[in-house]
């Protein structure tokens, strides 16, 4: 009995060290995670970590809307009215001296014709025989006596004032008039050698020639069928000359000429533009930042352009920028009022937050590389929304810092 209780005395000392041990162990647990949670919550407080965000991408248009064109140009006009014809189409590269378009008069061309068929259906296979040509001669001959002598007998009635005879010795007088014409031909026709027919053939286009007048380049460029009533005002080198009522009053969209129009005569027909020379000017506030070199984008083409100086309005908080452009597609030059989109060439606009930006000599964002480094990059402002600000210099979804501000002293050295 006294070693039952004695085994039980034991048991009961050892599960009290063990309830000791385990309560002990959860103090200390208890204690840790005070600790632990304390420690957190300071360095959250006074020592906040380095936060980042990736840098986004950003729609870097400076400029969207409608510029003025202006372009140099040789206009196409014809000193006479007709059909136009066209040789090369609508916006096509031409050279000097290229056959462009023709002013066909259409009356004068279609009766040429007609003659020189009528020459080509009577030109006989070979010469006439000797007899023949004697007949027609003889024939000849015989009418002209006839005129002679109707033109005596119309002159006896009007000098006796026989009015009767008179009239008629007027009708057989015309139609021996007429006979004697036709037997004039036949014996020109009977008689006529290979020499005049070639004479007569060349002088006959020669006259084609004249209903049909070619209009060629005198310039390389692009041909247009749509100039306007101001075919070479608004030129390249002039545009120190343009108003900012030009560029709010211009709206004109030019129509292109159809093939087979009729033109009047002295009217421009068209124009040939040269690519090399070609400039937009633009309204724009006064505070619009524009770097010297810009990318115009008109739909789905870019084309290269540099930004001029500006020009002064008189009208405050506007000016008018002017962008020499850098052989522009035909689409872009042959309108007068074209709408563009204007960024800048090869820098990239990226969004990130305010605080990341670092300002003194230089503003700067510091950016976390592959291997944990920070470095810092030197950007340009571009403008600033609310609490995030637009910059370049950045490659977008680069890591910046958020909070550069608890950085360690030398991290982020250029």
């Amino acid at each position: 009995m006294e070693a039952v209780r004695s085994k039980k005395k034991r048991k009961h000392r050892r599960w009290r060290v063990f309830k000791r041990i385990l309560l002990m162990a959860f103090v200390g647990v208890l204690l840790y995670g005070v600790y632990g949670l304390g420690r957190l919550v300071y360095q959250r407080v006074f020592f906040p970590p380095v936060r980042y965000e990736q840098a986004q991408a950003v729609d870097s248009a400076i400029f969207a809307g409608d510029a003025l064109m202006l372009r140099e140009e040789l206009a196409l006009v014809t000193g006479r009215a007709g059909v136009l014809n066209m040789l090369v189409d609508h916006g096509a590269r031409v050279h000097a001296g290229q056959s462009l378009f023709e002013i066909v008069d259409k009356s004068l061309l279609s009766s040429i014709d007609t003659e020189i068929a009528r020459e080509a259906a009577d030109r006989p296979g070979e010469a006439a025989p000797e007899a023949v040509i004697v007949e027609r001669r003889q024939q000849l001959t015989e009418a002209l006596s006839i005129v002679r002598s109707l033109s005596s007998e119309v002159a006896l009635s009007l000098r006796d004032n026989e009015t009767t005879e008179m009239a008629r010795a007027m009708r057989e007088l015309r139609r021996a008039t007429e006979n004697a014409r036709r037997r004039q031909d036949e014996y020109a026709f009977a008689t006529r050698s290979e020499t005049l027919e070639e004479e007569r053939r060349a002088s006959l286009l020669a006259q084609r020639q004249q209903a049909v007048h070619v209009v060629r380049a005198n310039i390389p460029g692009y041909l247009s069928y749509a100039p306007d009533e101001r075919v070479g005002s608004l030129k390249v080198s002039e545009y120190m000359s343009v108003t900012i009522d030009m560029v709010r009053q211009e709206k004109s969209v030019l129509r292109a000429r159809a093939n087979g129009e009729r033109v009047p005569a002295g009217q421009a027909v068209g124009v040939v533009i040269d690519p090399a020379q070609a400039m937009l000017i633009f309204e724009a506030p006064e505070t619009l930042a524009l770097p010297k070199a810009v990318d115009i984008a008109f739909g789905e083409t870019v084309v290269m352009a540099e930004a001029l100086p500006r020009m002064l309005t008189g009208v405050e908080g506007k000016v008018l920028v002017p962008l020499r452009l850098t052989n522009p597609p035909f689409a872009a030059l042959e309108q007068r009022t074209v709408n563009v989109v204007v960024r800048p060439r090869g820098e990239p606009i990226s969004s990130i937050p305010s605080s990341s930006l670092v300002v003194g000599a230089e503003t700067v964002v510091f950016v976390k590389t592959e291997n944990g480094e920070h470095v810092a990059r030197t950007v340009r402002v571009v403008a600033t929304k609310g609490d995030r600000t637009h910059v370049t210099g950045l490659i977008p979804l680069e890591t910046v810092v958020v909070n550069p501000g608890r950085l360690p002293p030398k991290a982020g050295t250029p």
